[in-house]
């Protein structure tokens, strides 16, 4: 599990997402303050004050958890990659905010001792009560619990709907992931490669000159049905490789090895598409082995 948190995922946090994240969880907090009369709510008798005060906890709790959202996509959208424990760091922060910001709202209102301790005491129990869900709910919206860890194979009617996220336009490449929100949309002249390790692709792609990667959950095949590029295709069994990018060529029709612009590591080819690109690469490539 530990080894888990280390893995980049695809930054989440789309705006569509926390709109609904935020103001989702204000409602339910609302209705749940309202409902179970904790912290001395059940001293407000008349229905409609206490429906104004837990509505007063709501949209403290929207309002910042969409607030410090919005603030907080640019940083990880500019970052190249977004670790998972990052993800479940950034929502305890929110968490803490939210119990600052609710118990200056409480001892505005009279409801505790306007102290320290007030606020220490809000923290505490806000901590102790939301760290376990944000942590388990992080870990199943990433796709680390709830699911097998095999291979997840297509039939022809899935491969149709992914073939659906692929852009309009020639010249881009959106590739959505078996996480929800997991999505990264590039132009085709940016990618340089795809690697498989089990049951997650690493796309690396140039950005402005510099090399960019990200994680996706899925098998090679899984995103190679998302790819209508002529030129982006198999190179290996655990490769997928955007050919115009590859600057030499050691090999022949049985197999062999290419270099890929601004890739220091070399890419296998196997046999079984070494065939198919021999010829195009080596007329292609005035340095390839003749």
């Amino acid at each position: 599990m530990l080894k888990k948190l280390l893995l980049p995922i695809a930054y989440p946090w789309a705006h569509q997402w926390v709109a609904k994240m935020a103001w989702g969880t204000a409602v339910f907090i609302a209705l749940f303050l309202f409902l179970f009369a904790p912290f001395g709510l059940a001293s407000f008798t008349v229905p409609y004050q206490r429906a104004l005060i837990t509505a007063g906890f709501g949209l403290i709790t929207g309002l910042v958890l969409h607030l410090t959202s919005r603030a907080l996509f640019p940083y990880i959208k500019a970052r190249n990659s977004w670790k998972l424990w990052e993800e479940i760091v950034a929502h305890l922060f929110q968490i803490g905010v939210i119990a600052i910001f609710n118990s200056c709202y409480a001892m505005a209102l009279d409801m505790f001792p306007t102290s320290f301790n007030t606020v220490f005491s809000f923290l505490y129990y806000t901590m102790l009560v939301g760290t376990f869900p944000t942590v388990f709910f992080t870990l199943l919206k990433s796709g680390e619990i709830g699911r097998s860890s095999e291979l997840i194979s297509l039939d022809d009617s899935k491969a149709e709907s992914n073939k659906s996220a692929i852009s309009s336009a020639s010249d881009r490449l959106v590739l959505a992931g078996q996480n929800q929100f997991e999505q990264v949309d590039i132009s085709t002249d940016q990618l340089l490669y795809m690697q498989t390790t089990d049951n997650y692709v690493t796309l690396y792609w140039e950005d402005n000159g510099t090399e960019k990667s990200m994680i996706l959950r899925g098998s090679l095949t899984y995103f190679e049905s998302q790819i209508n590029c002529s030129f982006i295709a198999r190179a290996h069994r655990s490769y997928i490789v955007n050919f115009n990018k590859v600057t030499s060529w050691d090999g022949n029709a049985g197999g062999g090895k290419l270099k890929l612009q601004g890739v220091e590591d070399s890419i296998p080819v196997s046999r079984n598409y070494a065939s198919k690109w021999n010829v195009w690469l080596k007329e292609r490539l005035s340095n390839s082995p003749k």
